[in-house]
C-alpha cells in the first residue's frame, strides 16, 4: 500500500530518503518558509510602515480564520507560540484544591512549567509520567482535570 503525502518531501528541508513522523518543535522545514521569512525580515525592516503590513496580514488572517470556524474574527487569537496558548489554558481553568494534572517526560518544558506553576497554587498533585514506563491513563483520576500526553502540545 503506496501512501501519498500532503505535501511533497522534495518541498522540505533535510528529508533525503526520509519519513519524518513527529511534528512537534522539530518538523522539519517547508522550503516555501523561506520567502515568509524573508518577506517579514524587509517588512520588520521598514519600521512603522512595514509593522503596519504586518498587523493587516493578522487580522486577514484572523477573518479567514474565523470565516472557516464560523465565528466574528474578533473571537480568534494568534498567539506566538503553543506553550503560550497552554499557559493561558491553566492559568483559566476553574482548578480547585485536590485537582490534579498529569503529563509525560515527552512534553515540552515550557508546557510543563505551566501546569507545574498552577500546581503549585491550586492543585494536591501534578503527575509527571515517564512514557516508556507505561501506565500513562492508570495515573489519571476522577480528580484529573488536565490530562496532557506531550506528543502534539494539545490537550487531550
Amino acid at each position: 500500500m503506496t501512501i501519498e503525502p500532503l505535501v511533497p518531501p522534495d518541498e522540505f528541508f533535510g528529508l533525503n530518503d526520509m519519513t519524518h513522523l513527529c511534528a512537534g518543535g522539530e518538523a522539519p522545514w517547508l522550503r516555501r518558509q523561506l520567502d515568509v521569512y524573508e518577506r517579514f525580515a524587509e517588512l520588520k525592516s521598514s519600521s512603522y510602515d512595514g509593522r503596519e503590513i504586518i498587523f493587516d496580514h493578522g487580522e486577514n488572517c484572523r477573518k479567514k480564520i474565523g470565516k472557516l470556524w464560523g465565528v466574528d474574527s474578533e473571537r480568534v487569537s494568534v498567539l506566538p507560540t503553543a506553550a503560550d496558548g497552554m499557559g493561558l489554558i491553566a492559568q483559566r481553568l476553574d482548578w480547585r484544591s485536590g485537582d490534579n494534572i498529569v503529563t509525560t517526560n515527552l512534553e515540552f518544558p515550557s508546557v510543563a512549567y505551566a501546569w507545574k506553576d498552577v500546581a503549585k497554587k491550586w492543585i494536591s498533585k501534578f503527575v509527571w509520567c515517564p512514557i516508556e514506563t507505561g501506565g500513562f491513563t492508570k495515573r489519571i483520576f476522577s480528580t484529573t482535570l488536565m490530562s496532557e500526553p506531550g506528543f502534539s502540545g494539545q490537550p487531550s
